[in-house]
């Protein structure tokens, strides 16, 4: 087993307690990156706490992040929970974290995505008053919701368990960065200000006079997942994450002539052109 490199930070008054990931999929930098500067920043005394406690995990999947790919043997963040039999380092990864999760009060899980271009966004599963406030709180622009309710409706939700339904089925509440493309020195920027507002959000540091005015936030709703199938296609257009999309729009044709096409208006979401047969290729959302 290799454990997990966890830093914790505590104001030994009262407060929250923050878990902060970084890696979960081992070639998106940002999140490692931004959670490493906040930490040399409270080492250096140049940010400090004043309520609650905060711990850090910069690299959840060490062994991907070795060879810079998004996972070895299991998707981690579609295994996040307790395994009884490790068959894998991905498994052990899910373990640790799954532990440090049941600790927490709250999650916060910093990603990236693969395509340049890329617009960041934040994803709020399980919606709620509080939730919502935080997610605006990010600034990002962008909220995406309804990821469990379109893994349900695609007959898929048993499959899938990551952070930030791990957090919900521990009576925590998480939300989950996507910070805009993986090697964008701005990805890494936003991340770093989605911890910084999140400590500002649960009081856990002195906030800022110099706050960027709130942007208004587009709100999608996430409906439809499909999967690369046997048979070979490809987008018709070099898609981008939350590119808008029209009813009836053909977003990929596959060989034998199939179009696939959107639903309602809204959005396409992470799309991944280089997925394989039984990846994830890309999602659906609807407008608000």
């Amino acid at each position: 087993m290799q454990t997990l490199e966890t830093y914790t930070f505590n104001s030994h008054k009262e407060g929250i307690n923050l878990l902060v990931l970084g890696a979960v999929h081992g070639n998106e930098p940002a999140g490692t990156l931004a959670i490493e500067k906040i930490m040399q920043k409270l080492v250096q005394s140049q940010l400090s706490l004043k309520a609650g406690a905060i711990t850090f995990i910069p690299v959840c999947n060490p062994a991907a992040k070795q060879e810079n790919v998004r996972f070895v043997e299991h998707n981690l963040n579609r295994i996040l929970k307790k395994h009884d039999v490790e068959t894998s380092l991905e498994h052990s990864y899910a373990n640790q974290i799954c532990k440090l999760i049941e600790k927490a009060d709250y999650v916060l899980d910093l990603h990236s995505t693969p395509l340049d271009g890329d617009l960041p966004s934040v994803f709020n599963d399980f919606v709620d008053e509080e939730t919502s406030a935080w997610a605006e709180s990010l600034n990002i622009g962008t909220v995406i919701t309804s990821w469990r309710d379109m893994l349900k409706s695609g007959g898929v939700a048993d499959e899938f368990s990551d952070t930030v339904f791990h957090a919900h089925n521990h009576g925590k509440k998480a939300l989950l960065v996507e910070a805009g493309y993986h090697n964008e020195p701005t990805a890494e920027k936003l991340a770093y200000r989605a911890i910084e507002k999140t400590l500002n959000f649960f009081g856990m540091i002195e906030k800022e006079n110099n706050e960027k005015a709130k942007e208004e936030n587009t709100i999608a709703h996430m409906y439809k997942i499909v999967f690369k199938t046997e048979e070979q296609g490809e987008f018709v257009q070099d898609w981008k994450h939350m590119d808008p999309v029209s009813a009836n729009q053909i977003i990929a044709k596959l060989e034998n002539g199939t179009e696939l096409t959107a639903e309602q208006d809204g959005y396409i979401v992470i799309p991944f052109p280089e997925a394989t047969v039984g990846e994830e290729w890309f999602y659906l959302a609807r407008k608000n």
